[in-house]
């Protein structure tokens, strides 16, 4: 609770703010949960090891020096090559799955990225 200023009597409850810390809290804890279950998610080799977003101590940095090293590493070998980027955060958010299901199946995706 806060004094609000410029009240001559603080003997009622309107003489007051409240605060709730109930959404910092949940913050906090959230913040913590997922910490937890990256790093456990990383030890028992759930993720990519060259996996890096929302992950703690890699960076768009990371990401970008290890994809030039293989493009560089595949170059040198004679390979082509090419990378294909895609941003779909909230793309799928409303998207029939049975429907983006057949799509792919009827392009040709490969079984692996349709499931």
């Amino acid at each position: 609770m806060l004094d609000k200023p410029g009240k001559a009597s603080y003997d009622t409850p309107a003489s007051f703010r409240v605060i709730v810390l109930l959404k910092n809290l949940s913050k906090i804890l959230e913040r913590v949960t997922a910490s937890r279950l990256s790093l456990l998610a990383r030890h028992v080799g759930l993720l990519h090891p060259h996996q890096t977003g929302s992950l703690p101590d890699l960076s768009t940095f990371d990401a970008t020096s290890t994809f030039a090293h293989e493009v560089r590493l595949l170059q040198r070998l004679g390979s082509k090559v090419s990378s294909l980027f895609l941003l779909i955060n909230g793309g799928f958010d409303n998207v029939d799955p049975g429907q983006l299901t057949s799509a792919l199946r009827a392009k040709g995706a490969n079984k692996y990225l349709v499931a």
